[in-house]
Order: structure tokens, then C-alpha cells, then sequence
């Protein structure tokens, strides 16, 4: 876990969103998650105050597609 994962963990956590770690080793990645719009806006903000880039995304609930 590098500082600046954890500081993207505890940043969710402080805003009250769930915050994780995500990717092989020492993580490449993390994540935030929250059912409530208004934590996930200020969980974005305080992400992109503290100079994080942020790929935004949803859950898809049909999952992968194969189409011909």
C-alpha cells in the first residue's frame, strides 16, 4: 500500500463513502463506493483537491457482453 492509496482510502472513508484498494501487489488503483449521491460528489471533490485523477464509472448489472 503506497501513502497515496491510503490517503485516497481515508479520504472516502472520512467523507463516508467506502474506500478500498484495488490491483496486484501494491495496488494500482482505488476505490470509492456510495449509494448516496451527495457522499459521492464530496468524495470526488476531496479526491480532485487532493490532486487524484478520477475515472468515473458504474456498476453494470448485466455484466460482459459478447455481441456478433
Amino acid at each position: 500500500e503506497t501513502p497515496e492509496l491510503k490517503q485516497l482510502s481515508d479520504l472516502a472513508n472520512t467523507t463516508g463513502a467506502a474506500g478500498k484498494l484495488s490491483g496486484a501487489g501494491g495496488g494500482d488503483c482505488g476505490i470509492a463506493v456510495s449509494f448516496d449521491v451527495e457522499i459521492a460528489e464530496r468524495t470526488k471533490r476531496s479526491w480532485e483537491e487532493a490532486g487524484f485523477y478520477l475515472v468515473d464509472a458504474t456498476i453494470d448489472y448485466d455484466g460482459v457482453k459478447v455481441e456478433n
